[in-house]
């Protein structure tokens, strides 16, 4: 019912933009107007793809962003459906119904506090708007989930709600590929937070993918230091010591994190990702056996790629057939998950043609911003 919301809300935006007379180039239009005719077709991801190489060209064109979130939502592509909406807030931010399909981005991107704190935002400055009651309707379902991942994480009150939102922005700069700005909210977060472990990792996440590996592998070793059963500081760890090539040091951290108590929602993750990178592939299987035993993987976060995960290793292993079983759950939970479709694809490939499982893209084995300069030279 939320997406359902969230496309009517993308529709009106594109609508509304449709509308409004602007000065545009012929070829703007003709690429609207393809991009209109992929998404009536229903090739989302086409239209997606065809809509943000528009937006480099037209980096102030709303009418692209609002199709952009369209199609990037309708074919589950969360944090592309994310970017369009902030962008189009960015530009647009006196409109309830963008600032309002924002915080639904956040929302579907279990950025809760982000969501909590935009859709708040919205009542505070339009209360009687038409779109109030859908915003009360969401944030009456958000505000439990928020208040049980404050406390999850040892906060609580308005002044936990910022702390949670800051936190949140660096994971979405992550991902969004912003290392340096990531980097730079981090080290603000934790001056201004010491003691809040989660900004610690995050920093020494945003560290790594900026290229200062070593950094990273010392920021997480100063989790451990106060908290020695830290599951992301341990599988961050393990990452950092695989990207600097010290993979007998990696390995000494392993007992410690398959000991490691699962307290939170996506410790079986960080568990399977860091034996992944290690290839335990017998490791990987015995952590998602125990994922699957403590509760459905729909609900995990990253359930998509902890199957996927899981599929890699066991074909590996030799189970083909578990392999395809774990890659098809893998597309049912995330179908925006490329790693397990293009595994599947060349699985259907002859024996001798195919290109063995990979658990990771080739970014995931070097530094992000190592992989963004090299990128650029070619």
């Amino acid at each position: 019912m939320a997406a359902r919301k969230k496309r009517k809300a993308a529709e009106k935006s594109r609508s509304r933009h449709a509308t409004q007379p602007r000065s545009q180039t012929l070829a703007l239009v003709a690429a609207l107007l393809e991009a209109d005719a992929l998404i009536e077709g229903k090739r989302w991801r086409e239209a997606a793809d065809r809509l943000e190489e528009l937006a480099l060209r037209y980096p102030s064109e709303p009418e692209v962003y609002a199709r952009l979130a369209m199609a990037s939502l309708d074919c589950g592509d969360t944090l592309r459906y994310e970017h369009a909406a902030q962008r189009l807030a960015e530009m647009q931010p006196g409109e309830p119904t963008i600032v309002a399909t924002l915080a639904g981005a956040y929302m579907v991107n279990l950025r809760p506090a982000l969501a909590v704190r935009t859709f708040r935002q919205v009542l505070e400055r339009w209360p009687e708007h038409s779109i109030a009651p859908e915003v009360r309707e969401q944030l009456e379902s958000l505000e439990p989930v928020l208040e049980a991942a404050l406390g999850e994480m040892g906060l609580s009150g308005a002044a936990g709600i910022e702390l949670a939102a800051r936190h949140e922005t660096v994971h979405a700069l992550m991902a969004h590929g912003r290392y340096d700005e990531a980097r730079r909210a981090a080290v603000e977060l934790v001056r201004d937070a010491p003691d809040f472990l989660p900004a610690l990792n995050n920093l020494s996440l945003a560290e790594a993918a900026a290229g200062f590996v070593e950094n990273a592998i010392g920021t997480a070793k100063r989790v451990l230091d106060r908290e020695p059963e830290n599951v992301h500081a341990l599988s961050n760890l393990i990452h950092y010591l695989c990207l600097s090539g010290r993979f007998d040091e990696a390995r000494e951290w392993v007992a410690p994190l398959t000991a490691a108590p699962a307290r939170v929602p996506d410790a079986w993750l960080k568990k399977v990702e860091a034996l992944s990178y290690l290839g335990d592939d017998a490791g990987v299987l015995s952590a998602f056996e125990s994922a699957q035993r403590a509760g459905p993987l729909h609900r995990m976060p990253g359930g998509a790629l902890l199957c996927h995960l899981a599929a890699v290793a066991a074909l590996r292993q030799g189970d083909e057939k578990r392999a395809r079983r774990c890659w098809g759950q893998a597309a049912k939970l995330d179908p925006s998950l490329a790693l397990a479709r293009e595994n599947l694809e060349d699985l259907r490939k002859p024996v001798g043609e195919r290109n063995a499982p990979w658990p990771f893209a080739f970014p995931n084995w070097v530094a992000a911003a190592t992989f963004r300069e090299i990128t650029e030279r070619l």
